[in-house]
């Protein structure tokens, strides 16, 4: 068994001890637990590491995506037209925007050399 050292935020850690104080009271090991219990939760979930955005875009280049359970529902050119076809369904569904060109942007002052 691992030790792994965490640093959260003040304010989430008292809603985390909080939250697992009321579900599952206040015995030993069950902060341990209930981390392990979300972390095994979020890596067996339908959008976790297996799941990354590059993967749908490389397949569908350019396109507007809808994605649930590993599958690519509705494809659309426009943001408008996809949400059109979402709304028609009722489960949870990922939105995955086409990859935009990133533009360069020159930061300071501009000198040229006058010979």
């Amino acid at each position: 068994m691992g030790t792994i050292k965490v640093v959260l935020p003040d304010d989430l850690e008292e809603k985390l001890r909080n939250h697992i104080a009321i579900k599952k009271g206040l015995r030993k090991g069950v902060l341990s637990d209930s981390v392990c219990e979300a972390i095994n939760l979020w890596l067996k979930s339908p959008n976790g590491e297996t799941e990354h955005p590059d993967k749908f875009r490389e397949q569908y280049p350019g396109k507007f995506l809808a994605i649930s359970s590993s599958k690519v529902l509705f494809e659309s050119d426009t943001l408008e037209e996809l949400f059109m076809d979402v709304s028609l369904i009722s489960e949870k569904v990922y939105i995955i925007h086409p990859e935009l060109k990133k533009r360069k942007i020159r930061l300071g002052w501009r000198s040229q050399v006058k010979s």
